[in-house]
């Protein structure tokens, strides 16, 4: 059975993603977290799953448990980066630096392969987020421009 295309039923599926939306931020509250944190837990939980997996198949073989714990201390370390814009500069030392420390402290070459990968997941994913964000905005901004327009031309189709 062929399904049909989402923009013929936009109102059906805006009202259930609402109501998802809805039920999520109430369960978060039910259980005293803010939907950010839990957002997070499932980007944390993801990255950690795919550096694993990913090394495994480069045959760098670090236990998931600790791979997780590496990805949760990219989250923990790069948080603090943010700005109206992403400063890669400000990341790629915030990273260097971490990555020196853990060599001083003697970590393993596998350790870091994991830390490193999941450093760059995280990175990707902000640049999707910003990049989705600056196409909106240019998007929203042609539909505003377009609607002056066409709020013109209706009042003088009008007015006579």
């Amino acid at each position: 059975m062929p399904s049909a295309p989402w923009y013929t039923q936009y109102e059906p599926l805006s009202r259930q993603l609402n109501s998802l939306k809805t039920a999520f931020e109430d369960r978060c509250t039910a259980l005293q977290i803010s939907p950010n944190t839990a957002l997070s837990e499932i980007w944390m939980d993801v990255i950690a799953r795919a550096v694993h997996e990913s090394n495994w198949q480069e045959g760098i073989q670090l236990e998931r448990g600790r791979t997780r714990e590496l990805a949760i201390h990219v989250f923990d370390d790069l948080e603090g980066v943010a700005g109206p814009h992403l400063d890669f500069s400000a990341i790629l030392a915030k990273h260097k630096q971490q990555v020196l420390k853990m060599k001083h402290q003697g970590a393993q070459l596998e350790e870091i392969a994991a830390y490193n990968l999941s450093a760059s997941y995280l990175a990707i994913i902000w640049i999707g987020m910003e990049l989705a964000r600056r196409h909106t905005t240019a998007l929203a901004y042609a539909l505003r421009l377009f609607r002056e327009v066409y709020d013109k031309k209706e009042e003088r189709a009008f007015s006579g």
